[in-house]
């Protein structure tokens, strides 16, 4: 009973953990997935392969665009899975579209190892 018990609030948790990183507008849920890639210096590229998930309760048609792209679209579905792996050079918007109208956005981040200069390790002046 106990392991019963324990297994339902840990799926629960779970269940919690996941659709806390989904966003919603109205029925329309979406959940994208990393939304945040590393480059080795502040500089380059980065290649992102992220995955996005929809969900809606009645059949719609919607379409995913990253930076004015489009991506891919779904016509008449009630959800839809995409991976999909994005060149980026700085941050770029994700959108996805109703009737070619945005309803929901997120923005894909780009992050690097290195910092833009190095920081000084001891101050410019001395008192001795």
């Amino acid at each position: 009973m106990r392991a019963v018990v324990l297994f339902t609030m840990l799926w629960s948790g779970l269940v919690q953990a996941m659709q806390s990183d989904a966003q919603c507008d109205r029925a329309l849920c979406w959940q994208v997935q990393p939304v945040v890639c590393i480059a080795n210096q502040t500089a380059d590229s980065c290649a992102l392969d992220f995955q996005l998930s929809w969900q809606h309760p009645h059949p719609i048609s919607v379409c995913a665009e990253l930076a004015g792209q489009s991506l891919h679209c779904w016509q008449q579905q009630t959800s839809g899975r995409l991976q999909y792996q994005a060149q980026l050079d700085g941050p770029g918007q994700l959108h996805l579209l109703v009737d070619g109208k945005m309803r929901l956005s997120r923005q894909l981040s780009v992050l690097s190892r290195q910092p833009d200069r190095k920081r000084r390790l001891v101050a410019p002046w001395s008192v001795f």
